[in-house]
């Protein structure tokens, strides 16, 4: 496949390719970051660790899960490669 991205850097070494390829699907460098700006943007207003912890999840769930999924599953160019259908329907 040209477009292989499981040698990516944010991709593990270990472990097994559905593995491998579903941290990689989550994109954990990018999620972080914006998770980040998030828990700031939480933090500017009055402090309180329920808001901080429930955008957090929020956003990574968004993000993180959601987001990264959908564009590899429904992208044009499908780097992760073709998912089975049975795996991605839930």
């Amino acid at each position: 496949m040209p477009n292989e991205r499981t040698s990516e850097w944010f991709v593990p070494k270990f472990g097994p390719k559905n593995f491998r390829i579903i941290i990689g699907m989550l994109f954990l460098p990018y999620t972080a970051i914006i998770t980040c700006f998030a828990a700031l943007g939480s933090l500017s207003g009055h402090f309180e660790i329920q808001r901080l912890i429930a955008v957090c999840v929020i956003y990574f769930l968004s993000i993180g899960i959601s987001a990264h999924f959908l564009d590899a599953v429904c992208g044009k160019t499908r780097p992760w490669g073709n998912l089975p259908k049975n795996k991605t329907v839930a």
